[in-house]
């Protein structure tokens, strides 16, 4: 084989060996750590190890969301100053037992989600040393009743505790013996089923416990009473009895939604209560005999409570007698229940007419609630005396119900005048109503009077396809009434009339039919206006004027506008919230045409644009052929000239000049 066949041999086979030669994997690089002089922040750098190096005087270290699996002593050894260290989702598993040892100003130590469910022997001593620590995580970490008790048996300082999402299932008498200072206790998400007696006596100074999403069944007598707020939400409870604890109770927060209680709770006599939540449970009555539930000592046990929501439960009726020893309730919720005809019982002694027997019966009979929600129910109508119950009522929903409104006529003296009627609502002569929604009721014809001297200042009537709106309904709110929705009726043009409402600023119609904006509209000085969703196609040019003096907010998409009209697009357009939405139509015969209509595009297809063209156009054409004409003329005459230069000078040449000798022989004769 000669030099040159051993040359290109030598070419081809390197590559080979190149690829095949063991290679040391290259290490990916790491993003630097955010440093400052006290703390430093590694969160989701990739680090497999804790961090060399770090100065002494670092009082706060982030190192979550990395790959760190243990914890050394030599890792921690010159952190003496460090006060809070997070070490949440990472892969740890093992601590040393020195790891924490130095760490003797350490107050905050967060190592959730990690797999300290692994050798939790040898890590809980690594925690023996943490005599000052007041806030621990160990949240989502696979721990189970023994493991808990293995990491909290020596934190004598602990004050904050989670232990949310992990696999508690019973907690037993002294697992919380070593965190006797214990004021905040997250349980959130186990599977407990049972709480020992005493398991949580030991907890003098708890404030707060949250034990929701477990599988709890009975509470009674948790002998709590120094707690202040208790989420027992998404439970299995069935009853819940607190009557028999006879300290003080200074319990202000109790959630209680979202189980399988058919009865009020019982709690101390002697409690603080201001907020009970009891919704998504099956209660069906404010009493419960069998469970000794009454109305006199519900009312014992509520009289302090400020907020009841009793939302989606299965109430048939309205508790009168439960709320009327509810001299504190502020805010009621009874949406999503049973609801259909509300009764109200008058007294044996109401039973002689006349505005003193009437006051007398009001000051013995009413309520003290400001806000009332009764949404989601089969309502009809409420009886008469129904808001004699309620002089400071200030806000009341009764969305998707199915009220019946009444009727009134003006009289003479330009009066309104309304019939006491069992089977219809009205609203009139309410000074305290502020706020009222009637969302979804099947409203039809809004009649006059309907709100006489009662000052709304919001007004909901949305959802009520087919309403009729004359300039008469809102009689009585042109000065009050700042907020009005009327939102999916698709109410048409014509059936919408407004008085002049001069504090209204907000207005919500969307999704009607409206074609043009209501003249009447004009008066008000709105600040937010949708008008989303109908069938506009243009503003005029005054309406948009008018609008641009108070308008703030302006939401216009899903109208089929005209690419041709938008001169109000050029007085509004700062105000448009939903412009990039917003499309516009051209329609040339059977063709459409749909464009953005802010676009460049959008009125280049206009008949005017096109006309403007078509001038263009023609005016191009005939400049073009008066230019062509002018130079064909030019260069006609130009080759006239040149044709009679060039026959003169043929002309000469044909033409020869006489002989000089002739001349001479003339001039001797």
């Amino acid at each position: 084989m000669g030099f040159l066949q051993v040359h290109l041999l030598f070419w081809v086979l390197l590559p080979v060996f190149l690829r095949a030669w063991p290679r040391q994997k290259e290490t990916p690089k790491l993003l630097p750590c955010w440093k400052t002089w006290i703390s430093v922040s590694c969160r989701g750098r990739g680090l497999t190890t804790f961090p060399q190096g770090l100065s002494y005087e670092i009082k706060r270290i982030d190192l979550s969301h990395n790959a760190i699996s243990n914890l050394t002593d030599h890792d921690t050894s010159a952190l003496e100053q460090l006060e809070q260290l997070d070490l949440s989702y990472n892969h740890l598993r093992s601590l040393s037992g020195g790891a924490l040892g130095h760490l003797a100003h350490l107050r905050s130590l967060i190592l959730a989600g990690n797999q300290l469910h692994q050798d939790h022997f040898s890590n809980g001593n690594a925690f023996l040393s943490l005599v000052s620590l007041a806030a621990l995580d160990v949240s989502a970490n696979g721990l189970d009743n023994q493991m808990v008790a293995s990491y909290l048996h020596h934190l004598p300082a602990l004050e904050w505790l989670d232990l949310s999402e992990n696999h508690l299932t019973c907690l037993a008498n002294g697992i919380f013996q070593g965190v006797p200072r214990l004021r905040e206790l997250h349980l959130r998400r186990n599977s407990l089923v049972q709480i020992e007696e005493g398991a949580l006596s030991q907890l003098r100074a708890l404030e707060v416990l949250d034990l929701s999403m477990n599988s709890l069944h009975c509470i009674t007598g948790f002998g709590l009473a120094q707690l202040r707020v208790l989420n027992l939400s998404y439970n299995a409870l069935e009853s819940f009895d607190g009557a028999g604890e006879e300290a003080p109770c200074r319990l202000h927060a109790l959630d209680l939604s979202h189980n399988r209680l058919n009865a009020l709770p019982l709690l101390p006599r002697r409690n603080q209560l201001r907020y009970l939540n009891l919704s998504h449970n099956a209660i069906t009555t404010g009493a419960n005999k069998s469970q000794n539930v009454t109305p006199q000592n519900v009312s014992q046990s509520f009289a302090k409570l400020m907020d009841l929501n009793l939302s989606s439960n299965r109430l048939g009726s309205f508790p009168v007698a439960l709320l009327r020893g509810l001299t504190s309730l502020r805010t009621l919720s009874l949406a999503r229940n049973c609801l259909s005809d509300i009764a109200v019982e008058l007294p044996t002694n109401h039973s002689s007419p006349g505005p003193i027997a009437d006051r007398a019966w009001q000051k013995q009979t009413s309520l003290s609630l400001r806000m009332l929600d009764l949404q989601g129910n089969s309502i009809s109508h409420l009886p008469p005396h129904f808001f004699d119950l309620l002089p400071d009522l200030e806000v009341m929903d009764l969305g998707l119900n199915r009220i019946q409104l009444c009727r009134a006529r003006n009289s003479s003296k330009g009066e309104c005048l309304h019939a006491k009627t069992e089977d219809c609502t009205a609203f009139h002569c309410l000074p305290q109503l502020r706020h009222l929604s009637l969302r979804g009721n099947n409203l039809g014809l809004v009649h006059e009077c309907l709100f006489h001297r009662t000052p709304l200042a919001s007004l909901d009537l949305s959802e009520n396809q087919g309403l009729v709106l004359p300039s008469y309904a809102l009689e009585g709110l042109e000065a009050s009434l700042q907020e009005l929705s009327l939102r999916g009726n698709r109410m048409k043009t014509a059936s919408l009339n407004f008085p002049c409402l001069v504090s209204l600023s907000i207005l919500d119609m969307s999704g009607n039919d409206l074609s043009a904006i209501p003249p009447s509209l004009l008066c008000s000085p709105l600040e937010k206006l949708d008008i989303q969703g109908n069938q506009l196609e243009s503003i005029e040019e005054a309406a948009a004027k008018q609008l641009r003096r108070s308008l703030r907010a302006l939401s216009v998409a899903g109208n089929p506008f005209s690419c041709c009209e938008r001169k109000w697009l050029q007085i509004l357009g700062t105000s448009v919230l939903d412009l990039g939405e917003t499309l516009c139509y051209y329609r040339n015969g059977e063709e459409s045409f749909t464009t953005q209509i802010s676009g460049e595009q959008a009125g280049q297809l206009c008949p005017r644009n096109a006309y403007k063209v078509y001038l263009a156009v023609t005016a191009f054409l005939v400049c073009t052929v008066g230019l062509l004409c002018a130079s064909v003329r030019w260069f006609l005459k130009r080759a006239k000239t040149c044709m009679l230069l060039c026959l003169s000078s043929l002309r000469n040449k044909v033409e020869p000049a006489p002989s000089p000798s002739k001349e001479a022989d003339s001039t001797i004769l």
